[in-house]
């Protein structure tokens, strides 16, 4: 199948390219460890096959509305990071 065919047909079936989906889907798996384990920033960059930290982090907060470090310390604090409606939400 060629890129530009599931790209498009990607997109009329759920309302989004798959590279967004896909940040939506790391993000929640992100959001699930970091309530659930106790890895650290980079090892859950590495578990969910983020390239680097930096883009791992860049993702995390496009999505969620925080930082996976100022989200875990909002879960302690029993309020997560309280970003509004966040893009995952949404999807």
């Amino acid at each position: 199948m060629e890129p530009s065919y599931f790209s498009a047909f990607f997109r009329r079936k759920t309302g989004m390219p798959p590279a967004h989906w896909l940040g939506i889907v790391r993000t929640n798996a992100a959001k699930r460890l970091l309530e659930q384990q106790n890895f650290t920033v980079e090892e859950l960059s590495d578990v969910l096959s983020f390239g680097s930290v930096r883009t791992f982090q860049r993702t995390f907060k496009r999505h969620a509305g925080c930082t996976p470090t100022a989200y875990r310390a909002g879960i302690r604090d029993g309020h997560g990071c309280d970003p509004g409606e966040s893009d995952s939400d949404r999807h």
